[in-house]
């Protein structure tokens, strides 16, 4: 068997749907074995770029791995940005790149990036991938897959990785056969269980309980998990921003998500003066989910931290309780352990509920809710999101993109169940990503429906990508934020000085005609009783939809957070 074949068998074996490439001479070798295999969909995209954030969307959205296939040198480089978010975010990736013949290597051949070229890209790489390695030896190709497969999909560390095949060894000869990894490596339910033992009766005994959910939460068994442990012990749930949907947001004890941008509910209730025990599961509490280290996210008297990665637990603040181990494996052992303890628990629940009332009375769930009815000219994003969520299914996969839309949409838009939501603000926020990455999530999951939200500075660098999702015949509605600027940069100038933000302006370029002229359908949107009826005859026809909104440069729910962190809550 040839070592392309070996290589799509694997990846075939391990259920991968969808491999999304940029074509050229050195991986012709792949790309022919993949015009053979009728169970792998080969996407090409427009842009390495777009690649490799199709392959990343399409594993976020479908829990599995994404792959990306292009050539080494400018194919990697120009993927470079969407596998370092990939790995900030801990995304599983493949990334295969063909690189020059072995008998070229060294010898300043066109685009060689080998281990013996002028520039190696496997160097570059090391920075941005868990694994990276250049098949030098046929000998050795079974350990690479093996090493390589099970670093992408760990158990407690996972993300991207990338091997490098030259294009002549791409058709040397192998006898390995894939054996997908068994689930004991990539879901291992492991439990520091000593670290656990005085953890349930702070739970029964304590009357001002919430937990956060962060990533490390984000699978759909620990999500049922979490939401059935929260209804029996009445505690409520804020999500970080990457794991915003693991707990159905419309649910009486969801108060939303804490981030920038966040819920206004979150923000009181983290920040609460008088919250007794604070249980963090799968979080870093990094810079955006506690509102850069804010001194205030410490005020619980305990904080319960439970997370695989012990590196994870207590860098930003001092956590009373540290717990080594899996989130679903923490939340069934202090459920056995409750169930044991009703009588402590019958005293408490009642005042955790009357608790629970009182503060749901003193806050909102959104800060400046009246713009989701807003009538203004421009249109306000807030209606936009508004309408959007209510014309769309329950079941809808939305990626969204950086930039003030963002905001807008993290804020109002609601999601129910994990991996509804996608986007890669928290680390990184490089433009344009979400228009693959919803290309890569619709791969994933055929049958729901799928919305990327975007803006018009991020259609500059990566709108051409709705030829991709035209071309395959993806049902995709693209919903573009077209306020004529580089929306969060430009409100921000706008305080310093006129000049500063006329350079932040961006021509009203009309993206509904460069849709028809890629092969999607596209209609503009300028006032607000028609972004409704707008959005219910794209879902309705189906296909590829870009639906460009006049939208203004208005504050950004950020703003209103701000002034409530710094006291006018």
């Amino acid at each position: 068997m040839k070592v392309s074949r070996a290589i799509i068998d694997a990846i075939e074996k391990e259920g991968i749907t969808h491999v999304f490439m940029v074509p050229g001479g050195i991986v012709d070798g792949f790309t022919n074995e993949l015009s053979k295999t009728s169970s792998i969909k080969t996407v090409i995209s427009a842009h390495e770029g777009g690649a490799i954030a199709m392959a990343d969307g399409y594993s976020r959205a479908g829990g599995k791995f994404g792959v990306a296939l292009c050539i080494a040198g400018p194919g990697i480089m120009n993927m470079m940005t969407g596998i370092y978010t990939a790995y900030m975010d801990h995304t599983p990736v493949l990334i295969i790149s063909g690189e020059v013949p072995t008998a070229w290597e060294g010898r300043g051949g066109f685009q060689d990036t080998s281990p013996h070229g002028p520039v190696h890209d496997g160097e570059i790489l090391k920075n941005v991938t868990c694994m990276t390695c250049s098949v030098e030896n046929i000998t050795n190709f079974d350990f690479y897959i093996r090493a390589l497969f099970q670093k992408m999909r760990g158990a407690n560390s996972h993300g991207p990785v990338h091997l490098g095949v030259p294009a002549d060894l791409q058709n040397a000869e192998t006898n390995f056969v894939h054996v997908p990894l068994s689930l004991k490596l990539t879901q291992a339910r492991t439990l520091d269980t000593s670290a656990c033992r005085l953890i349930p009766e702070l739970v029964a005994t304590n009357t001002k309980l919430a937990i956060i959910c962060g990533s490390g939460a984000h699978d759909k068994e620990t999500s049922m998990a979490l939401l059935d442990f929260a209804i029996q012990y009445h505690i409520p749930v804020v999500t970080t921003f990457v794991a915003k949907g693991t707990f159905p947001e419309d649910h009486p004890l969801s108060m939303g998500y804490l981030g920038w941008a966040g819920s206004r509910s979150a923000l009181d209730l983290i920040f609460s003066e008088d919250l007794d025990v604070l249980i963090v599961l799968g979080s870093k509490l990094n810079m955006q989910d506690t509102l850069l280290w804010n001194k205030e996210f410490a005020k619980p008297k305990m904080i319960i931290h439970v997370d695989v990665d012990e590196n994870n637990i207590g860098q930003h603040f001092v956590t009373e309780y540290p717990v080594v181990g899996d989130c679903l494996a923490f939340l069934r052992y202090v459920d056995r352990k409750l169930k044991k303890m009703s009588g402590q628990l019958s005293d408490f629940l009642p005042l955790r509920r009357k608790w629970l009332a009182d503060f749901c009375n003193r806050t909102t769930k959104n800060f400046m809710p009246e713009k989701m009815q807003s009538n203004e000219v421009p249109i306000h994003p807030a209606r936009v999101i508004a309408e959007l969520r209510k014309v769309m299914p329950r079941n809808t996969v939305l990626t969204v993109d950086t930039g003030a839309h963002g905001f807008f949409t993290s804020h109002y838009w609601e999601a129910y169940e994990p991996r509804q939501f996608i986007s890669a603000i928290s680390y990184v926020g490089a433009m344009g990503w979400a228009i693959g990455a919803g290309i890569g999530a619709k791969c994933a999951r055929p049958n729901d429906p799928c919305v990327v939200v975007t803006g018009d500075g991020c259609m500059l660098m990566h709108g051409m990508e709705i030829q991709t999702a035209a071309r395959n015949h993806l049902d995709i509605i693209f919903v573009v934020i077209n306020n004529s600027a580089l929306g969060n940069p430009y409100l921000r100038a706008q305080k310093v000085n006129p000049a500063f933000a006329a350079m932040l302006t961006l021509s009203t370029h009309k993206w509904s005609d460069l849709a028809l002229a890629l092969g999607a359908k596209g209609v503009r949107v300028t006032m607000p009783e028609d972004i409704e009826p707008t959005f219910r005859t794209a879902l309705a026809e189906g296909g590829t939809w870009v639906i460009d909104l006049i939208c203004g440069n208005y504050p950004t729910p950020t703003e209103a957070f701000d002034e409530s962190l710094a006291g006018g809550r």
